[in-house]
């Protein structure tokens, strides 16, 4: 995963943390994320269990990934290049940095 990505995630994470507790004693059954990645140039995370906040908190991330730069962090977009669609800022688009 790259920087921009990285720092969204990171967030996530410490953000669902007091929520998989209660999880864990809903379910009974211990909570993880299952895969991270980046999908038509937004933030895509799986979870093994769910709830309305931990759901929530998934689709901010996932909405917040669709204007920041998976390289730097800014301002970005989405590109197509060479089959693939990525966010970035007009520089690193520019440059084909997200390739």
């Amino acid at each position: 995963m790259r920087r921009g990505g990285f720092q969204l995630v990171w967030r996530l994470c410490a953000e669902m943390e007091p929520l998989v507790a209660e999880v864990d004693q809903r379910t009974g059954e211990r909570f993880e994320v299952v895969r991270v990645k980046s999908k038509l140039g937004t933030l895509r995370v799986y979870v093994s269990r769910h709830s309305d906040a931990i759901d929530g908190l998934i689709a901010k991330a996932q909405g917040e990934s669709s204007h920041i730069c998976e390289v730097c962090r800014g301002p970005g977009r989405r590109h197509e290049a060479r089959g693939w669609i990525q966010t970035l800022c007009e520089e690193h688009a520019a440059k084909g940095e997200g390739e």
